[in-house]
């Protein structure tokens, strides 16, 4: 057993280490750090071009004494033999799948036959996506078999077609640092560009394409992301009315060993004090 000074003596160590565990606090993970994460890429098209003669044999038969006709041009789509260019394209990008649209103004209208054949192909739009390549027309004009029993006001519109299919295997796509360009693409009617330009059987040969384009990569943004990290935050708060360079942490600590220091003193007094008396 423990002597009453002894008892005395513990009780006080043990005030004195309980004060201390309080100095030193209980920590919980009490904060989110904030993680940066990189946000898609994207690329904008700010300028773009496109070179098309149509189907060289169709101008031929315009041209021609069979049809005597001719075509014309919508600005800003401008000819220059053998070939029709739609300059000022925009649109997006996207250099890691290869996938985007860049869309056209202006367009071509061919007519003949005494204005019984007047068909209009205007506003391209070249997309490629993960069905592959195709230019997309809006088309006008009267049915062969309407321009054949001499009807020319039964004119039909349809918007964005895939009109013809391009081949890039044949003529793969040339990327640099801010274009991307193909030359000389090889392009054949797709049904749905039979189903309105009724003259040639799906999978005919167009005339090739030529586009390049300018990108504009921007940095992507930063999503920032709220991720949980572990900090020290005291339990018991610190006393408002010390100073600002004084912890209450430290009072507690200091008078913990203050009693300790006391308790061993009285310890060692009684002590001589009974030996003064044998």
């Amino acid at each position: 057993m423990r002597s009453g000074l002894s008892a005395l003596v513990f009780r006080i160590a043990a005030l004195g280490a309980g004060s201390a565990m309080v100095a030193g606090g209980f920590f919980s993970a009490a904060s989110a750090a904030e993680t940066a994460v990189p946000a898609e890429k994207a690329c904008d098209v700010t300028s773009a071009q496109l070179v098309w003669g149509f189907k060289e044999s169709f101008r031929a038969y315009i041209s021609g004494s069979i049809a005597n006709g001719d075509w014309q041009v919508g600005a800003p789509a401008t000819y220059v033999t053998p070939a029709f260019t739609w300059p000022e394209g925009s649109g997006s990008y996207d250099p890691e799948s290869a996938t985007g649209s860049i869309s056209f103004l202006g367009g071509v209208t061919f007519s003949g036959h005494d204005g019984l054949l007047n068909t209009t192909i205007s506003d391209p739009t070249l997309v490629l996506d993960d069905s592959g390549a195709h230019l997309l027309l809006d088309v006008s004009g009267v049915s062969m078999s309407d321009a054949m029993a001499g009807d020319s006001e039964n004119v039909q519109t349809v918007t964005q077609i895939r009109f013809v299919e391009l081949d890039l295997t044949a003529a793969p796509l040339d990327v640099g640092e801010q274009t991307v360009t193909a030359r000389a693409v090889p392009t054949a009617i797709t049904a749905e560009g039979f189903a309105e330009f009724g003259n040639y059987e799906p999978g005919t040969m167009f005339d090739p394409i030529t586009f390049t384009m300018t990108l504009d990569c921007a940095e992507p943004e930063q999503d920032v992301v709220a991720t949980p990290t572990e900090s020290v935050t005291p339990l018991i708060a610190a006393d408002p009315t010390a100073a600002e360079d004084e912890s209450w942490i430290g009072w507690v600590g200091g008078g913990a060993a203050a009693a300790l220091l006391a308790a061993a003193a009285a310890v060692v007094l009684i002590r001589r004090r009974q030996k003064a008396r044998l």
